[in-house]
């Protein structure tokens, strides 16, 4: 694969941080299918790539792996919900690699003091007038940035 090649497929992906890991509790479950019907279907409706670390099948480190997504994808979104520290982690790479990102969480409090001074989507998935709202607001989001208007972060 040609650099050129190669570095046009970085600036189409999407990486997603959020929590993630066994899926046998609810939460686990609930930010699965936030992931899957919400962010993942919007972003592709976009024409980007969405990748999100639990998908990979490579083998190595995956913590590498998630590394290198942060500092070469042309936008991350990461949901804050919850303040999960491995997710707060991977905001404060990325927001040293000075890349394009959107934060999500389901409500204010989970907004760190260190992080309110950044856009934040609010979203409510409870009900199908929430859902399309959080859908709205990513998609406005993914616009701005793909047309260069860079959200501080």
């Amino acid at each position: 694969m040609n650099s050129k090649k190669h570095n046009q497929e970085k600036k189409c992906e999407c990486f997603v941080v959020m929590p993630i890991g066994g899926k046998r509790n609810d939460t686990n479950k609930t930010f699965d299918e936030i992931y899957r019907y919400l962010i993942k279907t919007t972003v592709e409706g976009k024409n980007l790539r969405c990748v999100r670390a639990d998908e990979s099948s490579t083998p190595g480190s995956i913590i590498e792996d998630i590394r290198t997504h942060l500092a070469n994808s042309a936008i991350v979104i990461a949901d804050i919900t919850g303040q999960n520290p491995n997710v707060l982690y991977e905001v404060g790479f990325r927001h040293g690699a000075k890349g394009r990102t959107i934060l999500l969480a389901q409500n204010m409090a989970d907004v760190p003091f260190d992080l309110r001074e950044h856009r934040v989507v609010i979203y409510d998935v409870t009900s199908p007038k929430g859902y399309h709202e959080a859908k709205k607001a990513i998609e406005s989001h993914l616009e701005e940035l793909l047309e260069g208007t860079q959200l501080k972060m």
